[in-house]
């Protein structure tokens, strides 16, 4: 009988973090699949145009992010890792570093292009935004 009536506490206790390490962060943590149409622009508005492509990622309960981005106009694929914490998200997408947020279902973020500095000391980096695959960009 006394078995009985532990199920219950302890489901409890996991709906709402008590006495679990871990519990109330992965309820909050972003998992799954995800697929992304993404755009690579000059962050500061200098050069128009855009870079698209596909990114394809998997978001464990850890955080840890493995995925692949397909370039649009090559079709090339590139390796993706990564991490999230909370909202917080970086992505390294072969040799391109992203930093960003993820937040209701949208990446918005920022990678730089090395430590160069254009004309009139702005940033040369690009702003990265990816949305679901069923919306446009």
């Amino acid at each position: 009988m006394a078995h009985r009536n532990r199920f219950p506490a302890l489901a409890l206790a996991a709906l709402i973090g008590i006495g679990i390490p871990g519990a109330a962060s992965a309820a909050t943590q972003a998992t799954g699949s995800y697929s992304f149409r993404t755009a690579l622009t000059n962050a500061d508005g200098r050069r128009a145009g855009a870079y698209e492509g596909v990114l394809t990622i998997e978001i464990a309960s850890s955080g840890t992010v493995q995925g692949i981005y397909r370039e649009e106009d090559t079709g090339r694929i590139i390796d993706v890792t990564g991490g999230l914490t909370g909202t917080r998200l970086w992505l390294d997408l072969g040799n391109r570093h992203v930093d960003g947020t993820l937040v209701d279902g949208k990446i918005d973020g920022y990678t730089p292009i090395g430590t160069a500095v254009g004309p009139g000391g702005v940033d040369d980096g690009y702003h990265f935004v990816a949305v679901p695959s069923e919306q446009h960009i």
